[in-house]
């Protein structure tokens, strides 16, 4: 059976009326972290249902990253795969804080990687330093 959580600041609560958790969701700042780099946007939130369908810990909170449109039609044009676009849960706040960043840093590596022209794509669309 799914379990809905609300954030008391941000420590998960279990929240069994499903109207209040709701109402909750509606108005509640879910964001964990959100960074984009014009090619890619990489976002954490705060789910309000354990994901954890195998017993543990409730997952609720995930990070996912996507392509700009932009990218992607480069992408696209110069017929280049750009694999890994993944999910990632996490069961705290702190954890999915620390994952995010842990996140940017592995998607903003592969950046990196890419020669050829695809390489000076995402040399002229990316605003941030590459990381180190």
């Amino acid at each position: 059976m799914l379990e809905n959580y609300i954030l008391d600041h941000h420590d998960i609560v279990p929240e069994p009326d499903s109207l209040k958790w709701a109402r909750w969701m509606e108005t509640a700042d879910v964001v964990v972290a959100r960074t984009d780099n014009g090619i890619m946007y990489i976002s954490t939130v705060f789910l309000g249902i354990d994901h954890n369908f195998q017993g543990g810990p409730p997952l609720v909170f995930e990070t996912m990253t996507f392509l700009t449109d932009d990218f992607s039609e480069e992408t696209a044009r110069l017929k280049v795969d750009f694999t890994g676009l993944e999910c990632w849960r996490w069961s705290i706040w702190e954890e999915a804080d620390a994952g995010h960043w842990s996140v940017v840093q592995k998607m903003f590596r592969r950046l990196d990687q890419f020669k050829g022209p695809i390489a000076d794509v995402i040399k002229r669309m990316r605003v941030d330093t590459p990381v180190p």
